[in-house]
């Protein structure tokens, strides 16, 4: 009998104690209550890079001298070769044409942005 009555004073210590570590904790909640989030790290918040602006007409058309420049000097170069060429922070498709050539890219977009990375 001494065997049980030891392991029922062993249960109701375990519990007793529990039953204060509650009303510790709830106590402590309340008192914290007014502090809550403040200790928090704030969430990340994204960085999102902005889209690069349209090209500047003074862009485009260094990017226009540049790609002849390029077509003059290319040897052999044919009757039209297309560049691409960075302006503003996009990529340009310029077609150049030989004097008397038509272009063949006539709904071809100007300018397309330079993809991340």
């Amino acid at each position: 009998m001494d065997g049980l009555k030891a392991m029922v004073l062993g249960m109701g210590m375990v519990y007793l104690f529990l039953i204060i570590m509650v009303l510790i904790m709830n106590l402590l909640a309340k008192l914290l209550k007014p502090y809550a989030g403040k200790f928090e790290p704030a969430p990340a918040v994204p960085i999102r890079k902005a889209a690069p602006a349209a090209p500047s007409d003074e862009e485009i058309a260094n990017a226009a001298v540049e790609a002849v420049r390029r077509f003059r000097q290319a040897p052999g170069a044919g009757d039209t070769a297309v560049y691409e060429l960075p302006a503003g922070g996009r990529r340009l498709k310029v077609e150049v044409c030989a004097p008397g050539v038509r272009s063949t890219a006539a709904s071809v977009p100007t300018s397309a942005p330079v993809p991340a990375g």
